[in-house]
C-alpha cells in the first residue's frame, strides 16, 4: 500500500459517519457499473439439503466423525 493511499486512508477514518457516506457516494458515482464488484453467484439457500444434518440430540462431533468416516469408503 503506498504512503498517499495509507494517509488517505487514516484521513477517512478521522471523518464522520455522515462525511465517510457522502465520499461512499462519491466513489460510487465514479465508478462505472460494470467495474464495480459482481454480486455473489450463489446464495446460502442455493445449498440448503447439500449435507446430511445430525437428528436432534445427535452431538455435533461424533456426528463430524461419522461423516469423515464416510468420506474415507
Amino acid at each position: 500500500m503506498s504512503d498517499s493511499l495509507q494517509q488517505l486512508l487514516e484521513q477517512l477514518d478521522r471523518l464522520s459517519a455522515d462525511e465517510q457516506r457522502q465520499v461512499m457516494e462519491y466513489l460510487r458515482k465514479r465508478i462505472p457499473p460494470q467495474k464495480r464488484a459482481s454480486p455473489p453467484k450463489f446464495s446460502v439457500r442455493d445449498f440448503y439439503g447439500v449435507a446430511g444434518y445430525p437428528l436432534v440430540g445427535t452431538d455435533a462431533q461424533t456426528w463430524m466423525n461419522q461423516l469423515r468416516e464416510e468420506w474415507k469408503d
